[in-house]
């Protein structure tokens, strides 16, 4: 198993952590929260209108605009539907996603995975295809809460065939497990940065090894 030592960085203002873990997409500076569509930040000729644009002239689009993070898709047609950018009100927590199977090995599948789609216009932006395109904090995607560094966390995660995600406060002592939830439109988000294809491998990962590492360290 991979581990890092975390170290503290600011960003405009704000903190996160500089660790990274493999098959995971680390967004810093947000905790997880709705992606919303905001037309007094993104022009209004840029959203979709329920998928009347094909997807390379969407993400052409979203690629040309700063705000625009993501782009929302109505999972029964694979149409675009809008662009969205991350509600960023609080900014307490840097957020970690499974982009690769192996990274979550007990979970059925990751929650995104690294796809091949370009804007003809825009062919070095790079793009995450996910299973949600809302956010990862709504209450029935947080589902465990645990007083631990930012390792026991990330071990927490993938010793739990639930989760497919994390995030994690800027002070390393607190993190809450993401689950998947059927119920959200996909997404294309705006990634950057080079991420591996390598399958993730670990050593002695279940439930119950886990479980004793977080009890030895609180003490019961």
């Amino acid at each position: 198993m991979k581990y890092t030592i975390p170290a503290l960085i600011a960003l405009g203002g704000a903190h996160a952590w500089d660790a990274e873990y493999d098959g995971f997409y680390h967004w810093k500076i947000w905790n997880g929260g709705h992606a919303v569509s905001d037309s007094t930040i993104l022009h209004e000729k840029l959203q979709f209108t329920n998928g009347k644009l094909p997807l390379d002239v969407s993400l052409d689009w979203c690629a040309a605009e700063p705000e625009c993070e993501l782009i929302s898709y109505t999972s029964s047609t694979d149409n675009p539907k809008d662009m969205r950018r991350m509600d960023r009100v609080d900014t307490n927590w840097d957020t970690y996603v499974s982009y690769l199977d192996s990274a979550v090995p007990l979970a059925s599948s990751a929650l995104c995975q690294k796809v091949d789609d370009k804007g003809p216009g825009s062919q070095d932006v790079n793009w995450l295809k996910c299973k949600n395109d809302m956010g990862f904090k709504e209450s029935n995607n947080e589902y465990a809460t645990f007083d631990l560094p930012p390792d026991l966390i990330h071990s927490s995660c993938i010793a739990d065939k639930k989760c497919i995600g994390f995030k994690v406060n800027p002070e390393g002592t607190q993190g809450v497990l993401f689950q998947y939830v059927d119920f959200m439109d996909l997404a294309y988000f705006k990634y950057t940065g080079d991420l591996s294809d390598e399958a993730v491998v670990y050593e002695d990962v279940d439930e119950t090894s886990v479980t004793k590492t977080k009890r030895a360290l609180r003490g019961n």
